[in-house]
């Protein structure tokens, strides 16, 4: 008989509040107008409104103003129409301070019938403990064989990915599901405790487990599930690139990144600050396996629901960079890797999911 292993399960919340704000980043009018060639409205004047795009892959906002008829989601981004004239707008959501958007400020004096206008908004997280709105990261330790780790709470959203693949280098915007990430890369110690072995080349407890292939990274889960009861895995793409973004607070940043090249060896997983997700080293120290067979991101824009990668392929997709990842693109969030299922490598690990 099989004992079980698992010593200890916990909900825990972490001590850090996150106030939250938008901030409009750019306001310009459209080169092409299609405001008359969609879904054409007239305000009550008789006059064709004007459309504002605007990209904010967020649910929920509601708009207040001069807005004629219902604003429309589409694939992260609003369609608003407003009247003739009208000079300023207002964002609200219920996690998020309001944010009026006053148009001369961004030398318009005024939208106009027949014009399209795109505004791009970000979302801004500042860590403190009085502001309000606040929204907390929540998490669950798990702990395996006297090893614990935490798995990061990640609430639905949308997530834009930067398709180099696809055409005219667009975004395509996908839907993710309520998940959860593990704050770090699977740890060497952890590796151990399911599998009896170390097959890592930087030996360190608290360094990432490495050389280890797909198929390696399956026969792990497969232990650790059986050993907990649980369902892990390996993140969906556009799972790790929704986590390494900030998840629901926001754009990452590249704080986890590290000039390892000096010295060429893996570093202990928290040897960086987490982005704004609480993730650490999304980008740097090993690369990660993903769950997902490795194919060329649409070219069209689809409803964000529908794109779930494909169903067979030859190689998996590798995300982050490592340590021998050199250069300004490997640190961007959306760089993709891709090797047969079989492959393994001295800068390449994995993060779980579930």
């Amino acid at each position: 008989m099989k004992k079980l292993l698992i010593l200890a399960l916990a909900m825990t919340v972490t001590l850090t509040a996150m106030a939250q704000s938008l901030v409009v980043k750019e306001v310009e009018r459209a080169t092409s107008d299609i405001s008359g060639s969609t879904q054409r409205r007239t305000d009550d004047a008789g006059r064709i409104c004007a459309l504002l795009k605007v990209d904010l892959p967020l649910e929920n906002v509601t708009f207040k103003g001069d807005v004629v008829g219902t604003v429309e989601f589409r694939t992260g981004e609003y369609w608003v129409y407003m009247k003739n004239g009208a000079e300023n707008i207002t964002l609200s959501h219920p996690d998020y301070e309001s944010l009026t958007i006053e148009f001369a400020a961004w030398g318009i004096d005024a939208v106009r019938s027949l014009q399209t206008y795109l505004i791009r908004i970000d979302r801004q997280t500042g860590s403190t403990v009085d502001d309000a709105p606040v929204s907390l990261i929540e998490t669950k330790t798990f702990n395996v064989a006297g090893v614990s780790f935490k798995m990061i709470i990640v609430n639905s959203g949308y997530v834009a990915v930067n398709a180099h693949e696809a055409k005219d280098n667009n975004a395509v915007t996908f839907r993710v599901d309520k998940y959860m990430i593990a704050e770090t890369e699977v740890t060497q110690e952890l590796w151990q405790a399911v599998m009896g072995s170390n097959p890592s080349k930087f030996k360190g407890p608290q360094q990432p487990v490495e050389m280890v292939s797909w198929n390696d990274c399956q026969e792990f889960i497969a232990k650790l599930n059986e050993m907990t009861g649980e369902h892990f895995r390996l993140p969906t793409e556009v799972e790790w690139q929704y986590a390494a973004n900030g998840g629901e607070w926001g754009t990452g940043e590249d704080n986890s990144w590290d000039s390892y090249n000096a010295d060429d060896v893996t570093h202990d997983v928290k040897s960086k600050k987490p982005n704004n997700l609480g993730a650490y080293h999304m980008i740097g120290n090993v690369r990660e396996w993903c769950q997902d067979w490795h194919a060329p991101y649409p070219h069209w824009l689809i409803a964000p629901s529908e794109y779930k990668g494909p169903e067979t392929g030859t190689k998996r997709i590798i995300r982050g960079g490592g340590i021998y990842s050199v250069g300004y693109t490997y640190k961007h969030y959306s760089q993709r890797g891709r090797e047969i299922p079989y492959y393994y490598a001295c800068d390449l690990g994995l993060r779980l999911a579930l």
